[in-house]
């Protein structure tokens, strides 16, 4: 980029909250993981390390919900 013309700095994401009816709101996604039983180990690691949280968790065959 910097041949371009162009100079770039990228910072750490940061939470962007909203203010909805006074009261202060973060942002929430939904995400539904499917993995086979041998993985769930490390899937469930990985994402407690970036504050999720578990809603739900369901055994199908060979693959976990």
């Amino acid at each position: 980029m910097r041949r371009e013309g162009f100079e770039l700095l990228v910072s750490r994401p940061k939470v962007i909250f909203k203010e909805i009816n006074g009261e202060k709101c973060e942002p929430i996604e939904l995400l539904v993981v499917n993995v086979p039983d041998d993985c769930i180990g490390n899937v469930i690691e990985k994402l407690g390390r970036r504050k999720a949280e578990m809603i739900n968790m369901e055994p199908a065959e060979d693959r976990t919900y």
